[in-house]
């Protein structure tokens, strides 16, 4: 089953794969950790990331030789400037003020569009959009600015997940500044060892729990529930996309080396992406349909995940020390 990701980072990878020619979801692992998650906290953007993006921009610079720029808003057209030199660029949007997408003036939806050329003259921007029905082609910018500086206002009817935040003009892009350390095998294995050190340190195993008891804990009906349960799903829905990063690493460092007990212990840590999953689903599902039978559902899975993830976490600690390098000056997530 493919791993549904923040739109952000597999638009992200999409630029980086082109520019590389050859898969490079290895190089935006980044973060480990699960974040702490505070049910009273207001829900992230479908784009967002608990970690933040500083850091994940600082973990793929000194693992990967990747520049990442994050932008929170855009006053200057910078985002376009960027096209005008042939940087392809991730551009935050309404689904809502997109003409070729279905709910184009019917329903409001946050997600982002990778812009691949600006045509100042005919007054068009080339935009790809993966998010089903795809869609490549020109967009006009008039409409592309309407998507950009959208409110995406709530709407718990028609989209109860993916709206209810500014835009701002939010943009990202990225650009290869140095050789990955990460494509040979000592900059691999130092920086799954840096990662996973840092998941023992800020107990990311007790953060997943922690997540579980607060989720399983928001069954009523309520408004303030269904808003935790939504704030939970977006969370996962980040944390899933940053482990897959992570889990293409770790697979990467397994194929350089051979190994095949290491190899074997990281698909069985994999698995744990599909309870996650599991759980984010069915959390989603909860929010417009509650039911007293999805609460032990998503504790179950959330628990398998826990457990699995204090396994592996155990056993790259003892198999990866960590004694320089990266972890010695790597910053923790905000756990």
């Amino acid at each position: 089953m493919p791993i549904l990701v923040p739109s952000a980072l597999a638009n992200l990878q999409t630029i980086l794969d082109d520019l590389l020619g050859v898969p490079s979801a290895f190089m935006l692992a980044s973060v480990w950790s699960f974040n702490r998650f505070d049910p009273e906290r207001a829900a992230i953007a479908e784009f967002d990331l608990p970690s933040g993006w500083p850091l994940v921009a600082e973990r793929i610079a000194a693992f990967a030789g990747v520049e990442l720029v994050a932008s929170e808003s855009d006053p200057t057209d910078l985002a376009y400037q960027r096209l005008e030199l042939g940087q392809p660029v991730v551009l935050a949007v309404d689904s809502h003020e997109l003409p070729y997408r279905p709910a184009y003036r019917k329903v409001h939806s946050a997600r982002t569009v990778v812009a691949s050329r600006i045509d100042r003259t005919a007054g068009t921007v080339d935009v790809i959009d993966p998010w089903l029905p795809a869609y490549a082609g020109p967009l006009p910018i008039a409409a592309l600015d309407r998507a950009r500086q959208s409110d995406v206002p709530e709407d718990h009817i028609l989209e109860p997940l993916y709206a209810g935040i500014a835009l701002k003009r939010r943009w990202w892009t990225l650009a290869l500044s140095a050789v990955a350390p990460s494509y040979a095998l000592d900059g691999a294995l130092a920086a799954v060892a840096a990662l996973a050190h840092e998941a023992a340190r800020t107990s990311s195993a007790d953060g997943l729990e922690q997540f579980r008891a607060a989720v399983t804990g928001a069954r009523a009906s309520s408004s303030r529930e269904k808003r935790v349960r939504r704030a939970a799903a977006l969370h996962l829905r980040a944390e899933i996309g940053m482990r897959a990063h992570v889990l293409a690493l770790l697979r990467r460092t397994a194929q350089l080396m051979g190994d095949s007990l290491f190899a074997a212990e990281t698909e069985y840590w994999a698995l744990h992406l599909g309870a996650l999953g599991f759980a984010r689903d069915v959390l989603i599902k909860s929010i417009g349909f509650d039911r007293p039978e999805y609460a032990p559902i998503v504790d179950r899975a959330l628990h398998e995940a826990h457990r699995r993830e204090q396994r592996f976490i155990n056993f790259i600690c003892e198999f990866c020390p960590l004694e320089h390098g990266f972890g010695s000056g790597t910053k923790e997530a905000s756990c």
